[in-house]
């Protein structure tokens, strides 16, 4: 069974609410929703389950035009916000999309009507950014790795002496490649564990209490 769109709707008015639940749940399909009258409620609900979409209406009590915005982000980031209001200023309206909201809605049928296809819409674009980032996270994570990678080689090349060209890899490690700490252990025969030779990073007491066996499998 395909999962439900999971929508929150942050609506003080009771006939509006009627309204959404019969476009949203009673003539569409896919979408779960649910209601917060005040932002109070939906800090309330948020805490306890994530949601896909969030509506809401922007004159709420105790907050001035995108205000609301602002604070819904905060409870909620990176979730899609889409306005649903009876104000038809336009210069809210554009001012409510500049300030995150991912679209501006009036409370008619004519508007109203598209509000599934708009939400499906906004689930699209945010699996598109989230991925986007993924990518390039991994390919910074890649770049760096590579970048580690060709710098130790480099030193391979012009050093000759062992302990230095182990110290160095450690902290090309830090340097180049951003990791947290780097450690190079040698095989000890006689207590058959792997011992800290070099490092660099924060070791935070790590190799102090190290403790790895040399498995039967190794090479001598």
């Amino acid at each position: 069974m395909t999962n439900k769109t999971k929508i929150l709707s942050i609506e003080p008015s009771e006939n509006d609410r009627s309204l959404l639940h019969k476009i949203l749940v009673d003539e569409s399909t896919g979408f779960a929703l649910e209601f917060a009258q005040t932002i109070t409620e939906f800090g309330k609900l948020k805490q306890k389950k994530n949601y896909d979409v969030l509506l809401t209406e922007i004159q709420l009590p105790g907050f001035k035009g995108v205000e609301v915005l602002h604070k819904i982000e905060q409870l909620s980031p990176n979730t899609p916000i889409i306005v649903i209001t009876q104000n038809d200023s336009e210069k809210l309206a554009s001012n409510a999309i500049k300030n995150g909201a991912e679209d501006y809605l009036l409370k008619n049928n004519l508007h109203l009507k598209l509000l599934p296809r708009i939400i499906r819409f906004a689930c699209e674009k945010k699996k598109f950014k989230d991925s986007e980032i993924q990518y390039k996270e991994k390919l910074i994570k890649t770049n760096r790795f590579y970048n580690f990678i060709s710098h130790v080689n480099r030193l391979i090349i012009k050093t000759k002496n062992k302990e230095k060209l182990l110290q160095e890899s450690c902290d090309i490690a830090i340097r180049f490649g951003h990791f947290q700490m780097a450690w190079v252990g040698l095989a000890d025969k006689d207590s058959e564990l792997i011992k800290p030779y070099c490092w660099a990073g924060n070791e935070k007491g790590y190799l102090t209490n190290i403790n790895i066996k040399i498995s039967n499998d190794s090479p001598e």
